[in-house]
């Protein structure tokens, strides 16, 4: 926990994935223009299940962001029960991104963040108002990226609410 602290990034262990190849293929699939296609590409990679997640994360390293409006949507929260929580911060009510935010960090907790994951909470936050949301995403990206969070927290010093300035400072004071 200390070693955390101190560097602000945990490590996932390898996975090597033999169904690597076939992610690539369905992930490449899923931006099709034809929608069939795209259709067919996201019930294939769902069905194969959460063990995709290393391949995609791989697969997610050298492409170009925001990652794909379908895999995001359709794809992901299936898999895992992180994403489904990022997801959810989108909600239009302000109780169930509470809600969202809290499963995120204690999820966050649990495992280490996933650099896609964290990109797609940094967007979030950008458009988030709600100061309990923030500051409980602000924290979960603490623990693996604080480069992101540092980026985060230089936004939230323009944020309107007093809590979130006052967080996004206290952050930016441990680490400049």
């Amino acid at each position: 926990n200390a070693e955390r602290l101190e560097t602000g990034r945990r490590t996932a262990p390898p996975v090597e994935s033999e169904l690597e190849p076939e992610v690539v293929a369905w992930l490449d699939q899923l931006q099709s223009r034809d929608p069939r296609a795209a259709s067919l590409a996201a019930e294939r990679l769902v069905s194969l299940g959460p063990s995709v997640l290393p391949a995609l994360h791989r697969w997610a390293e050298g492409r170009p962001r925001p990652l794909p409006r379908a895999l995001v949507a359709q794809v992901l929260p299936h898999l895992s029960p992180l994403y489904a929580a990022v997801e959810r911060l989108g909600h239009e009510e302000v109780a169930q991104r509470q809600k969202a935010a809290v499963a995120v960090a204690r999820l966050v907790e649990q495992q280490v963040l996933p650099m896609p994951a964290a990109e797609m909470i940094v967007r979030r936050m950008t458009v988030e108002s709600d100061p309990y949301v923030w500051q409980q995403l602000l924290a979960a990206l603490e623990l693996d990226h604080a480069s992101l969070a540092q980026q985060a927290a230089r936004v939230g010093l323009d944020h309107t609410r007093m809590l979130v300035r006052r967080r996004s400072c206290e952050l930016l004071a441990r680490r400049p």
